[in-house]
């Protein structure tokens, strides 16, 4: 069954593409079907299509490469500063995808940047999931340079951020909703530390 969601999907992103190459790549899936294939097999369908209704066209699915062979990657320790320098040359290039490490953390910058010179074809996931830049900070950065539109985003984001925790094992999506914000705070108040009274 995946697999024949797999090659319908994919025509179609391929199709879209010929006109328009995208912007934005998400790879989150790839990155989580070798972890947890029976959670992603129930969340492939939801997510290809939250994505593209906020206006991203490509979504690598579970089993493709994260990185294709056809790809440039690497910039692990490229600075936002010297980007426009190191990218001048790859953009006369039109590479189908690129794909930027984050060994310095800073590999949503690095997208920033090469979005900002003109670039195409980021690989990214949500939330940065496997060293990639996120996806949803380049998503706020398009619609703030007018590269993409505006369409009930924050719900769609918060769907997103569901979904990656089912995926993850730390919220179940047949709780409601209630349930889901308390597993979400106790996991940011973890992340905070001991909070004072």
């Amino acid at each position: 069954m995946l697999d024949t969601l797999n090659s319908n999907w994919e025509n179609l992103a391929l199709e879209d593409e010929k006109e328009n190459p995208p912007f934005l790549i998400d790879a989150t899936l790839s990155h989580f079907g070798e972890i947890c294939q029976s959670r992603v097999a129930q969340s492939t369908k939801e997510w290809v299509n939250l994505w593209r209704s906020l206006g991203i066209s490509r979504v690598k699915l579970p089993g493709a490469k994260i990185v294709s062979t056809d790809a440039v990657y690497g910039f692990d320790r490229l600075t936002p500063e010297l980007a426009p320098v190191a990218f001048s040359e790859l953009l006369k290039l039109e590479l189908p995808e690129i794909v930027f490490g984050d060994r310095l953390g800073r590999a949503t910058e690095l997208a920033m940047a090469w979005i900002e010179l003109g670039g195409k074809g980021v690989v990214c996931s949500f939330g940065g999931v496997g060293g990639l830049p996120k996806i949803e900070s380049l998503r706020r950065f398009l619609l703030e340079k007018g590269l993409a539109t505006a369409l009930d985003r924050r719900r769609r984001v918060e769907r997103a951020r569901e979904i990656v925790g089912f995926l993850t094992g730390s919220v179940n999506l047949s709780d409601s909703p209630a349930k889901r914000n308390r597993y979400r705070n106790l996991a940011f108040s973890r992340e905070k530390g001991p909070q004072e009274a």
